[in-house]
């Protein structure tokens, strides 16, 4: 992914990061920035898990999973 300057949440991380990891987001609901840049993350290809804690969103990128997955723990 290119870096998008305009969202909240830099979405490049994806890409820095290796296939095996967790990446934290804090603040996923904390203004309409951050809002986009989670629900763009959920949809990454290279993003199979995702979970919404609301307060936090934890994305797992593991080359092992092969269905996507979207989980919300706390719905606002």
């Amino acid at each position: 992914l290119a870096e998008v300057k305009k969202l909240g949440i830099k979405l490049s991380i994806i890409d820095k990061e290796k296939d095996d990891c967790i990446i934290i987001f804090d603040d996923i609901y904390k203004n309409d920035k951050n809002y986009l840049s989670w629900q763009k993350i959920k949809q990454e290809k290279r993003v199979l898990v995702c979970i919404d804690f609301y307060f936090l969103g934890v994305v797992i990128k593991n080359s092992r999973f092969k269905d996507k997955q979207n989980y919300i723990l706390k719905n606002h």
